[in-house]
C-alpha cells in the first residue's frame, strides 16, 4: 500500500531497501554511507523521503521503504546567505537516477524538480552505481572551503572601520586604478557606490564611516547578481588588493593579515 506521511531522519536510515520488479536496492543507510556524518557540528543537514511503500507484518508493525529520498546540507555565508548543496535520489524511475544539486537557497522538490541551481549533476545508479558519493564527497569539500575562506574575508573586512575621509580616498584610488588598467567592471559599479555612499536613505551611507565589507557592497551593490554567491568575498579581496597601500591592509591568501591597526571600540580604525 502506498501512502504519503511525514518521517524523521532515524525512521528513513533504519527502513528497508526499496524493491522494484527483481531489483533490490541498497537501504537508505547504505545509499548515503559516509554522506550524511560530513562534520554535522557545522552544517545543518536534512534527509527526506517519500513514494514510500508501507507493508504490515502480521503483529501490525511495518516494514517502510522509500522511492525517492533527499539529503540537503546548508551552508551560511555571513549568518545571512543560505547556500545548499544536495543529493536526491530516484528509485521507483524506469531508469534509477541520482542528481546533485547546488544553489544559493537552491529548492528540490521530491518529484524531482530543482530550483534556483547553479548546477545540476545526473548519474544513472544503474549503470554507475554509487559513484555520486565521491562526486558528493568532492562538491562538498569545494562549498566547505569556500565558505570557510568567504567567512574569514568578510569576518575580517567586518573588523575594519573605513572613516569618511579614507572612503573617499579609497573611491578615488579605485577608479583611478580601474582607469589605468581598463577594469572589466567600469567605472558605473563605483560611480553608483559612491551614490549610495551619500544617500541618507541608503544602508550604505557613510557620512559616520563604513565597515571595509560594507563599504564593499556599495560598490557591488549592481553587480552582485552577476557574480556567483561563493566568489562575492573572493571578489572584494580583488577590489581591495588594488588599493592595499592606501588602505593598508595586506590580503595574503586566506590569511588576512592587519598592518600596523589602530584600534577604535575594539575595531581597527583606518
Amino acid at each position: 500500500m502506498t501512502t504519503q506521511r511525514e518521517f524523521t531522519q532515524e525512521q528513513i536510515l533504519n527502513s528497508k531497501g526499496f524493491v522494484k520488479g527483481m531489483t533490490n536496492f541498497d537501504t537508505p543507510s547504505r545509499l548515503f554511507e559516509n554522506l550524511l556524518n560530513i562534520e554535522p557540528e557545522t552544517y545543518k543537514v536534512k534527509l527526506e523521503g517519500s513514494h514510500e511503500v508501507i507493508n504490515l507484518n502480521d503483529d501490525q508493525t511495518e516494514n517502510v521503504s522509500f522511492g525517492r529520498l533527499n539529503v540537503q546540507y546548508k551552508f551560511m555565508l555571513d549568518d545571512a546567505i543560505a547556500y545548499n548543496l544536495g543529493l536526491i535520489i530516484a528509485l521507483d524511475k524506469g531508469k534509477p537516477i541520482a542528481k546533485i544539486y547546488s544553489g544559493l537557497q537552491v529548492q528540490a522538490c521530491l518529484n524531482m524538480c530543482i530550483f534556483n541551481a547553479d548546477q545540476i549533476q545526473k548519474f544513472d545508479i544503474s549503470t554507475t552505481g554509487d559513484s555520486y558519493k565521491d562526486v558528493f564527497k568532492s562538491e562538498f569539500k569545494k562549498v566547505a572551503e569556500k565558505i570557510e575562506k568567504g567567512n574569514l574575508i568578510i569576518n575580517t573586512l567586518k573588523s575594519i572601520n573605513l572613516e569618511p575621509e579614507k572612503i573617499c580616498t579609497l573611491n578615488g584610488a579605485i577608479l583611478e586604478n580601474i582607469i589605468k588598467n581598463n577594469g572589466i567592471a567600469g567605472t558605473n559599479p563605483i560611480l553608483n557606490g559612491i551614490k549610495l555612499q551619500t544617500s541618507r536613505d541608503s544602508k550604505y551611507f557613510s557620512e559616520n564611516g563604513l565597515n571595509a565589507w560594507l563599504y564593499y557592497n556599495s560598490l557591488t551593490e549592481y553587480l552582485d547578481k552577476k557574480v556567483h554567491i561563493l566568489d562575492i568575498p573572493e571578489k572584494a579581496l580583488n577590489i581591495f588588493s588594488c588599493v592595499k597601500d592606501v588602505l593598508k591592509v595586506d590580503f595574503t591568501q586566506t590569511r588576512l593579515k592587519i598592518e600596523e591597526p589602530k584600534k577604535l571600540n575594539g575595531k581597527k580604525k583606518i
